[in-house]
């Protein structure tokens, strides 16, 4: 960004044209591509960890007790990653958790985290499509590049078509796993009520609240 920003200026001086100052604005999609790769790094990171999680070989709570405890771990950014996991209570409850319910949180988990990757990655575009159409029109002296500007206007459509699809995706794996008569509504509510979801309307949340059907046989093994 730095190299970009300094580059800018030499050209100005060096060329003697104001256009070249107009290669600034690339410091914007510069810093979200930034972001957004510290998101992509920090969501492969919660993968793994909502995967072994959903197999029942870790638990959430022990799994957080342990990494607050590391004394060389800088505790913000700690904080910021362990905040994204789901919030499973004590570490005896969790333990009574079956794993068709953790399949369910965690595909739930996945599609909300993965929608906001997604409208990440829809406002960096439509950004990197102002910059060039501003760039463009300096350089060519002409408003003809501002014709990209028209493209911005395709995002909102595109955020609601991923949030759409997500969502879709999550809620045919939930009501799979409704089906295994070892599924906790309960503890699955109670867990997805704490998740983080974003813009996420009310009237959309309400869509994942599960009816409280229990196991009917006390004889099956969760």
């Amino acid at each position: 960004m730095v190299v970009v920003g300094i580059a800018s200026i030499i050209a100005v001086l060096v060329l003697w044209a104001w256009q070249m100052l107009s290669f600034a604005f690339f410091v914007v999609p510069l810093s979200g591509l930034f972001y957004f790769a510290d998101a992509k790094t920090l969501a492969d990171w919660r993968s793994q960890v909502l995967a072994v999680w959903s197999r029942g070989e870790i638990d959430i709570s022990a799994l957080n007790t342990a990494l607050r405890a590391h004394p060389k771990l800088p505790k913000a950014t700690l904080e910021g990653m362990l905040a994204t996991l789901p919030a499973t209570g004590e570490l005896v409850a969790e333990h009574r958790v079956s794993l068709k319910t953790r399949e369910a949180v965690t595909a739930l988990a996945v599609a909300l985290y993965s929608f906001r990757a997604d409208q990440l990655a829809l406002k960096m575009s439509g950004v990197t499509l102002v910059v060039l159409a501003v760039i463009g029109s300096a350089v060519l002296e002409g408003w003809y590049p501002l014709l990209l500007l028209m493209a911005v206007f395709i995002i909102p459509l595109l955020t609601l078509l991923s949030r759409k699809i997500r969502l879709r995706d999550a809620q045919v794996k939930i009501q799979a796993a409704q089906l295994d008569p070892c599924f906790d509504s309960l503890a699955f509510n109670r867990i997805a009520a704490g998740l983080d979801w974003g813009s996420i309307a009310d009237t959309a949340r309400n869509k994942f609240i599960v009816p409280d059907i229990s196991a009917t046989d006390p004889r099956i093994e969760c």
